[in-house]
């Protein structure tokens, strides 16, 4: 059964709208994120939220098409990548993003600033490219 395109494109949007809410944060020095400001809580939920999306978006597409039933989150990319939806270099960064959202959220009293500050700077970007290859796919 194909993908619900029109579900895709609502979680899409919001994955979207996550991504852009971390760039926001981009303007702020980075003494604001390693102080453990609110800044950097604020920037930790939305990257949260941003890889609960695209997670959501590769278990939505995984589920419709009956590509199978994965385990577990890092497995998403690579049954993806498998099918041809993604690239095989961006599977592997689904898995970074898969087992970055789990220390999000069960780990996050023991978080580096450091690092949600590079994921604001640099690895979001991670998912504006997973979202274009999901929006290829839809294309086709």
């Amino acid at each position: 059964m194909p993908a619900d395109r029109d579900a895709l494109k609502i979680k899409l949007s919001q994955l979207e709208e996550y991504v852009n809410a971390v760039k926001q944060l981009r303007s702020k020095p980075r003494t604001e994120f390693v102080e453990r400001s609110d800044t950097e809580v604020l920037a930790e939920r939305h990257i949260e939220k941003a890889c609960q999306a695209a997670l959501d978006i590769a278990n939505h597409i995984i589920a419709e098409t009956g590509l199978g039933a994965p385990t577990m989150y890092r497995d998403l990319g690579y049954i993806l990548s498998k099918a041809g939806v993604i690239t095989p270099d961006m599977a592997k960064k689904m898995e970074d993003i898969a087992k970055f959202r789990n220390r999000l959220v069960h780990e996050y009293a023991h978080l580096d600033p450091n690092i949600i500050y590079q994921i604001v700077h640099k690895n979001i970007d991670d998912l504006v490219d997973f979202a274009k290859q999901i929006y290829q796919y839809l294309k086709k």
